[in-house]
């Protein structure tokens, strides 16, 4: 009577085996990240950061290489070719990044600090892209340069550019006009859900716990800072220190700000 069962017991057992077989024996793809909305380029690491802001800031076509996911000028196979200052192009933190350690906020702009050179530098070659935080926090970052413009996290975006879902701490932005905790200079751009804890220095016009100075359509919406923000002149904001958007619409909604203006 035991028969049966045995049998059947062992053919269990073979079809087990051999659908293990055919399993792990099936050819296994892995999607190209090619910086779509649905597949944006992964950063982890501050050299991914800083190797993106370096090829921004250069102009030009540069390449993502999804072998270290990495920003470089040539190109190779498997690489993704990105134009237009991002345009178009998702990039996303998919971890936290420490820029500098300590208690870099209170450091008056000295200190054995790594300076941040900010992604988007100029008119010319600002960010573009989307950039999502993911929820993740940069902190640390340190720009002691009082007599350059532009400046933040990034220094300046563009008309394409989103920035969302980021939080920066524990930094220190000084800068001469245009300094914002996340974003120096906006020509037009949406700032979604950010946040910024740390210091924030004009050492002329034009700074922000967020946005430095807004110029162009933007909308800056659900966030936040908590800082000391200062200018040694004048227009200075908790959120954003000016807005010059020569009759572009400019919304700022849902945001606060818990910070110490001078």
């Amino acid at each position: 009577m035991s028969k049966p069962n045995i049998i059947n017991h062992r053919f269990k057992k073979q079809l087990l085996f051999a659908a293990m077989v055919m399993f792990t024996a099936l050819p296994f793809t892995v999607k190209a990240q090619d910086g779509s909305s649905t597949d944006p380029f992964p950063i982890k690491t501050v050299q991914q950061l800083t190797s993106l802001a370096q090829r921004i800031n250069a102009g030009g076509t540069f390449y993502f290489n999804p072998a270290d996911s990495m920003y470089v000028t040539a190109n190779a196979t498997g690489r993704v070719a990105i134009a237009n200052k991002g345009e178009g192009f998702f990039f996303k933190l998919v971890a936290d990044i420490e820029l500098n350690s300590g208690d870099v906020a209170a450091s008056e702009g000295t200190g054995s600090y790594t300076q941040w050179v900010p992604i988007g530098n100029s008119n010319e070659h600002p960010f573009d892209g989307t950039f999502d935080g993911g929820h993740h926090l940069v902190s640390g970052v340190f720009i002691s340069k009082p007599e350059a413009n532009n400046m933040g996290l990034f220094g300046q975006t563009a008309n394409h550019a989103t920035i969302k879902n980021l939080g920066v701490i524990r930094s220190y932005v000084c800068g001469q006009n245009d300094v914002g905790g996340i974003v120096g200079k906006t020509l037009g751009t949406i700032i979604d859900s950010c946040f910024f804890v740390g210091t924030v220095i004009s050492t002329n016009a034009h700074v922000g716990g967020v946005v430095g100075q807004i110029s162009g359509e933007t909308v800056v919406s659900h966030c936040y800072a908590s800082a000391t923000v200062s200018a040694t002149v004048s227009q200075v904001g908790g959120i954003v220190g000016c807005t010059d958007n020569a009759g572009d619409a400019c919304t700022i909604t849902n945001c606060y700000s818990s910070s110490i203006v001078q």
